[in-house]
């Protein structure tokens, strides 16, 4: 018998979250290899939002063990300026840009942390944007669709138009399912595919 839930982030969660932002963090793969620091992708893409906006994320778990989760902002644009104004600047004195990397993926988020969020353009058709992600044991059950499909459901009651994300371009995969979820390609280059899908409609 199953004994996943979904259910809102505790503030215990949070370093299960990071473990899991590593363990995906080669494209849906295990990360742990890319990087000289095990916390550093997870102070990109989990800490700052769990700060932000605990309540917009919703984590899966096993007998209380998180094994997934989704979380994002409701405001890019607000949310990216917050980073700029408090999050960001002790961690970027915390991971100096002379910092040594294990490899080129860590080197390029070194560089993301270390660009001007404030600068990112945000569209008024897609202003929230999210991250989700599985551990590869609870993959392919139907558990990704669910925590999206609950998050989106928080933002239509917050009278947000749309929401966007981003995945690899190699992650072939990813963006097959994100097309199943409703999201449909807004941009794409060489590292990055940008998806996005409206909620006012």
């Amino acid at each position: 018998m199953s004994t996943e839930i979904i259910r809102p982030f505790h503030p215990a969660d949070a370093p299960h979250l990071l473990d899991i932002c590593l363990k995906t963090g080669d494209n849906g793969k295990d990360g742990t290899r890319l990087y000289s620091d095990p916390w550093f992708i997870g102070q990109l893409y989990v800490m700052p939002y769990i700060t932000y906006d605990p309540d917009l994320c919703l984590v899966i778990v096993d007998q209380e063990v998180p094994k997934g989760y989704v979380l994002g902002a409701s405001h890019t644009g607000n949310f990216y300026r917050w980073m700029e104004d408090f999050y960001l600047p002790p961690l970027r004195m915390h991971y100096p840009q002379t910092m040594r990397c294990s490899s080129d993926t860590e080197q390029f988020f070194l560089a993301r942390l270390h660009s001007d969020k404030s600068a990112v353009p945000v569209t008024r058709e897609h202003p929230a944007h999210l991250h989700i992600n599985l551990l590869p044991e609870i993959q392919g059950r139907g558990y990704g669709s669910e925590l999206i499909n609950q998050f989106i459901k928080q933002l239509r009651h917050m009278d947000v138009p749309g929401v966007y994300l981003h995945t690899g371009t190699n992650n072939s995969a990813a963006v097959r399912f994100y097309r199943k979820q409703g999201f449909s390609i807004l941009e794409e280059n060489r590292s990055s595919v940008k998806m996005g899908k409206r909620l006012d409609s």
